[in-house]
């Protein structure tokens, strides 16, 4: 078997899940942010024309917290579908390093790659989802993004 096949796939592969996770959870969200801002708040003058924008602004993100974050789930069978794939992709890379590096296994384990990550991007983080798993977009006040509400 030949492995030098391999290596680079699985370099990719933890090349992009380090990439992702890193991304995920070094950014302050939801009670974290507010605590920022509190602190924020707690250092203004108490006649600061601001100061009762920040109010504001924190009594709408804790009232996000409470209605939106915390109800906010994953897409388990979409998570399950995403890691069949790439399962499969690895599959495919093995067969390729089983038969010489054949540009059509490599080919094939990439596309499926491609596909099970995109999958696992899309149903792994938690988002409000409808009963299928679908993502339910609104507003997003941590990143200021305005969605189309379906």
């Amino acid at each position: 078997m030949k492995w030098l096949v391999l290596v680079p796939a699985a370099i990719a592969v933890a090349a992009l899940l380090s990439g992702f996770l890193n991304h995920q959870y070094r950014q302050p969200r939801g009670r974290h942010k507010v605590k920022m801002d509190l602190e924020i708040l707690g250092l203004l003058p108490k006649d600061s024309g601001i100061r009762t924008k920040l109010l504001g602004h924190i009594d709408a993100t804790i009232k996000g917290i409470i209605e939106v974050e915390d109800s906010r789930r994953r897409d388990w069978q979409g998570i399950w579908l995403a890691v069949v794939f790439l399962v499969t992709s690895g599959s495919l890379f093995y067969g390729a390093s089983e038969n010489d590096g054949d540009w059509w296994w490599l080919a094939s384990g990439a596309i499926v790659a491609f596909v099970g990550t995109m999958g696992l991007l899309v149903s792994g983080p938690k988002r409000q989802r409808d009963i299928g798993g679908s993502p339910i977009d609104q507003v997003d006040g941590d990143q200021g993004r305005d969605h189309v509400k379906r």
